[in-house]
């Protein structure tokens, strides 16, 4: 499944040693060999697509060192697909019996570490140790489980020699912005995960690449070129640009081969400027909702929209819009 995938190979790679951690452990708790393992929980989609993702964001971020601070677990039991088992659960114990971390038992009654997760940590390269340098970047995450701790916390740090500048708060893959950030201006639209998928659907047109595109487009915060008659206000407290009203917006509009018109949208600022369009144009963040409602609406004589039309150029028709639309709609997504 996992290179089958479409991933890249690098993603491929961080979640293949994630699930070979996993089948080490499990082949040892029920006194198999890691190839005759059967996987429960862990071998689920989702699971599988947790570890490629995983790896796709360890791409993305790029770090020179990952480090994990101590690994707190709880007590008592939980219920998996063996029935009821002690926590730290078996396959835990394994894991943690092939690894330097440091472990702590906290007063909570239930699991809070799992297999995959322990695997996690290990498939990545992380070493043990506490979290030095500068905060770029944090995140927290807390499932599902109210432990009563907070959630899983996450850090992109740097790490400087006495007298060294601070690099940009962004991690590595940010630093091709067309032009520097403004601190006192709303941040730069990048989607580095559609421009992923695009490219994974244009090397290999697979169901499965296909799919994961359409996912990342609805999700995608897109740049449409605009002209406006009076100048937006960026308000930094709300982080929303501000538009006067009565405020006359033009899109620009591009025209296909065989004479169709569609909006030319970006993922970035850079593929702007491949389109011929100046540092000094004015553009809307718009999502695909936007987008259909725009293509969708009875006076519109727009054939579609084109992404990256420069590079990508990823048309999307109305009637597939529409289709699209109508799917989102049965699915409950919005």
């Amino acid at each position: 499944m996992i290179n089958g995938s479409g991933f890249s190979q690098k993603a491929r790679e961080t979640a293949l040693r994630i699930y070979g951690h996993i089948a080490e452990a499990e082949a040892k708790v029920h006194g198999k060999t890691p190839e005759t393992v059967h996987f429960h929980e862990v071998g689920r989609d989702e699971a599988v697509k947790n570890a490629l993702g995983i790896g796709m964001a360890l791409e993305i971020i790029a770090p020179d060192k990952v480090t994990v601070s101590t690994i707190c677990d709880g007590s008592g039991t939980v219920v998996c697909s063996h029935g009821e088992i002690p926590v730290p659960v078996p396959a835990v114990q394994a894991l943690r019996e092939k690894c330097s971390y440091s472990f702590e038992t906290v007063d909570v009654d239930m699991e809070m570490v799992t297999p995959s997760g322990l695997a996690a940590v290990r498939g990545i390269g992380a070493e043990p140790g506490e979290m030095a340098g500068d905060i770029i970047k944090k995140a927290e995450a807390a499932g599902m489980r109210d432990t009563g701790r907070g959630g899983f916390k996450a850090y992109i740090t740097e790490v400087r020699e006495p007298g060294q500048a601070a690099a940009s708060p962004e991690p590595k893959q940010a630093a091709a912005s067309p032009e520097p950030e403004d601190p006192d201006g709303p941040k730069p639209v990048r989607n580095p995960l559609l421009k992923e998928a695009a490219k994974l659907a244009r090397e290999n047109p697979s169901m499965e690449n296909s799919v994961r595109f359409l996912n990342e487009v609805v999700r995608a915060r897109l740049l449409i070129p605009v002209s406006m008659d009076k100048s937006p206000v960026y308000d930094k407290e709300l982080d929303e640009i501000i538009l006067e009203e009565n405020t006359e917006i033009s899109f620009e509009l591009i025209k296909a081969a065989n004479g169709d018109i569609y909006y030319p949208v970006f993922t970035d600022g850079e593929e702007m400027l491949k389109c011929g369009i100046g540092r000094g144009q004015q553009s809307m963040i718009v999502n695909f909702d936007d987008l259909a409602a725009m293509l969708l609406s009875p006076v519109n004589a727009v054939a579609g929209f084109a992404i990256n039309p420069m590079s990508d150029n990823m048309c999307f028709t109305t009637d597939m819009v529409a289709a699209m639309k109508k799917d989102m709609e049965k699915e409950g997504r919005h």
